[in-house]
């Protein structure tokens, strides 16, 4: 049951109004609500919500408020919501400013992608556009190590027949995975999902996204070799040509390890 961003503020709205008052927390939450951020993440957020799927708010409260509310609460457990009862599941969670301020430094792709991807209930003083503006921006910034870090997890993995220990050979497996499913958007200087929905968002966000993912479910179930692995590394080198990563990372790889 995909969610429009009305639909989902509407349910924000009605939860408020009908069951918040009745939680443990409110009391301590009562003095921020007209002050708070109220963003909803997750898959409310990006369309993807199905029967049984949490609905995943995040309340901002002003630096100068958040101490008083842990104080009076007992502490942050205090402050968080977790209506079961509800349907959806309702999971509030309070957080200072600062915090978000603090995670949308450029360097968190993920973090950055959540917060493109929100949908705003509240922003009284309209600060998440700028911050994530800024955020974007430096964000490019990082994107060259970001690219380099990932494709020397990816690249590593031609190396996972000398390990000796099965363990390590799956931890190396899953590191190579993950830069294999953010390495094309990084690349092009998009940030991306945590890893619950990043084989979804490469499929939807890049040509050849499907393509990879086959490959990678591959490697899932076949053990690797250097004859499974090329035609994966075939195709991120491709990619990375494309977008003019080839001669930094692709022609002189190993002289950077």
């Amino acid at each position: 049951m995909p969610q429009d961003h009305d639909t989902v503020r509407n349910l924000v709205h009605d939860y408020f109004e009908r069951r918040l008052p009745d939680q443990p927390a409110y009391p301590h939450l009562k003095p921020a609500l007209p002050l708070a951020m109220v963003l909803v993440t997750g898959s409310f957020a990006i369309g993807m919500a199905r029967p049984g799927s949490d609905l995943d708010i995040e309340m901002i409260v002003p630096d100068e408020l958040h101490p008083a509310m842990l104080q009076a609460a007992g502490g942050p457990g205090g402050l968080w919501v977790h209506d079961e009862a509800h349907t959806s599941l309702v999971d509030v969670k309070v957080r200072p400013l600062n915090r978000l301020c603090r995670r949308l430094v450029g360097d968190d792709p993920e973090s950055l992608w959540i917060h493109q991807h929100v949908v705003v209930v509240q922003d009284p003083d309209a600060q998440l556009p700028a911050l994530v503006e800024q955020a974007t921006e430096q964000f490019r910034e990082h994107v060259p190590q970001l690219v380099a870090t990932r494709y020397r997890a990816f690249r590593n993995l031609v190396t996972v027949e000398d390990s000796r220990e099965e363990l390590c050979r799956q931890v190396m497996l899953g590191k190579a995975i993950e830069s294999v499913l953010t390495l094309p958007l990084l690349a092009r200087g998009e940030p991306h999902p945590y890893p619950k929905w990043q084989s979804w968002w490469l499929v939807e966000r890049h040509a050849r996204g499907a393509e990879i993912v086959d490959l990678c479910h591959r490697l899932l179930a076949e053990r690797v070799t250097r004859e499974t692995f090329e035609p994966l590394r075939c195709i991120i080198d491709d990619i990375l040509i494309e977008v003019r990563h080839g001669d930094r990372l692709v022609r002189n790889f190993w002289r950077r390890l």
